[in-house]
């Protein structure tokens, strides 16, 4: 158990000494032996030959098909197998409308159509592509062109009725194609190529002269007592006046130690502080907690029995020795 070795530890070592053994790794778990890695690669364990294989395997093992030779109507389908809930499963509306042929395509098939049964087809295709939905959305499409037209045209009309004069109308075509016009993007501006910076001889006057610290001069000492002479000439402003008057505070009358204040006076108590002043009401015999003698035991603390946690506690904690006292005390005996 690892709380019975760190309790050996702190009585037989020092603090030091068990921090000293933590640190050290352990060979056990960094070298550990690859399971694969066998000493006789091809020799068989005795337990594999004692063995004996399981129900499962045995169902394992079995191949899935035997073909001695080649047999198509044994052999598997090269395409795969087709789902029965896939050839169980009903097309919804939506399939079924995208699914109907064009509308022209069957007028023109009408036209051609030779049987009477023919024709019953194609013309009960033509009743469910002009019940479908989408022959449905068609229409409500036409009609809003339509309407929009229909409000193009009025508003066209009432251009024209504003419009009376031909040089109106060409400056409002002129405004209306500036508009359509597309935007045309900016070109960059071409930046100047960069003038090359004419050689010059290196200066290392100059260069030691920026690299060496800068020598700042320390102010001189104010005198306390000295007035600046900013200080003699300054004139107040009419805001720092006016903060620097002192607010005029209402006199509050100093409260007298021991008197009731009037508001206290005047309180009345509620129910809750009416029922808290009252004294608790304590059987006889038991007016105060104080006990005529203090000093007897009860009978039921002498009964008691001390549990194993309790004695756990109790013992004093033992710490170890310190290595230059051992030694003393060793060198002493002798």
């Amino acid at each position: 158990m690892p709380s019975q070795r760190i309790k050996y530890a702190r009585v037989h070592l020092s603090r030091k000494q068990h921090i000293a053994l933590l640190a050290r790794p352990n060979w056990r778990r960094l070298r550990r032996t690859d399971p694969n890695v066998l000493a006789r690669p091809f020799t068989v364990p005795r337990a594999v030959l004692r063995s004996r294989a399981s129900r499962r395997i045995r169902v394992m093992a079995q191949p899935k098909y035997v073909t001695k030779k080649y047999d198509p109507a044994a052999a598997p389908p090269p395409y795969p197998r087709i789902h029965p809930k896939t050839l169980a499963a009903r097309s919804t509306k939506r399939i079924v409308d995208l699914a109907l042929p064009k509308r022209r395509v069957l007028l023109e098939t009408m036209k051609l159509a030779a049987t009477k049964n023919m024709k019953a087809t194609v013309s009960d295709l033509l009743v469910k592509v002009r019940k479908s939905r989408y022959q449905r959305y068609r229409v409500f499409c036409n009609r809003r062109q339509e309407r929009e037209a229909r409000k193009k045209r009025k508003r066209m009309a009432k251009l024209r009725r504003a419009l009376t004069k031909p040089e109106e109308w060409q400056r409002h075509m002129r405004v209306l194609e500036r508009l359509a016009a597309p935007k045309v993007a900016a070109k960059p501006k071409r930046r100047k190529p960069a003038k090359r910076k004419k050689w010059r001889p290196i200066d290392l006057e100059r260069i030691y002269l920026m690299a060496s610290p800068i020598v700042r001069r320390v102010p001189k000492l104010k005198e306390p007592l000295e007035v600046p002479r900013r200080a003699l000439i300054y004139r107040i402003t009419k805001r720092i006046e006016i903060l620097a008057t002192r607010k005029k505070r209402p006199e509050i009358p100093l409260r007298i130690p021991g008197a009731v204040s009037p508001a206290a006076a005047k309180a009345i108590a509620s129910e809750r502080i009416t029922a808290l002043a009252k004294p608790a009401q304590r059987p006889t015999g038991r007016e105060t907690d104080l006990r005529e003698d203090a000093f007897t035991v009860s009978p039921m603390a002498l009964k008691a029995s001390c549990s194993k946690r309790l004695k756990r506690l109790a013992k004093p904690k033992t710490y170890p020795k310190p290595k230059f006292k051992r030694l003393r005390t060793a060198l002493l005996k002798r």
